[in-house]
């Protein structure tokens, strides 16, 4: 903090995360979260790699995916959505929405109860909804359609 005041400047530090919890290693990990603005997650998928706040102290973020792209700069791209995610969701929402609507609290408590955590099952509605899985009406309620024409990408 000391040097970063002094100097006007920004200090950027790079540290890798235990393999099997995924928190920061040793007590320079748990110092740097303590004094960090924000603490970004970096997740390699392939070509693509996905970045999500973990940490920030002002404004978040929502994540977004980047690639490295012919002259060797990263440039921002869409994450493709796996196939296999889309049939769970579509499975998930099926089970999980038998009357003709549910409201949001509703909603992500039984995605909840499927043993998710709460991030992951607000992940899960955003992705569906975005993805036409489940619709959201202006009312602020849930349904899964019914007929084809209704959803946003085509079964």
């Amino acid at each position: 903090m000391k040097l970063s005041s002094e100097y006007d400047c920004h200090i950027c530090s790079v540290l890798h995360e235990n393999r099997s919890n995924g928190q920061l290693r040793g007590h320079l990990g748990t110092e740097v979260i303590n004094k960090s603005e924000t603490v970004l997650s970096v997740t390699k998928n392939g070509e693509t790699s996905s970045v999500k706040p973990e940490y920030t102290r002002n404004m978040p973020f929502d994540d977004f995916t980047f690639r490295i792209n012919d002259d060797v700069l990263p440039e921002y791209c869409d994450a493709p959505v796996k196939p296999a995610l889309t049939e769970k969701l579509r499975k998930l929402f099926d089970e999980i929405i038998k009357e003709d609507s549910i409201s949001y609290s509703i909603l992500k408590k039984n995605v909840v109860s499927t043993g998710v955590s709460e991030k992951t099952a607000e992940r899960y509605i955003k992705l569906a909804t975005e993805t036409g899985i489940i619709i959201k009406t202006q009312r602020g309620d849930y349904y899964v359609p019914k007929d084809v024409s209704e959803t946003l990408i085509p079964y």
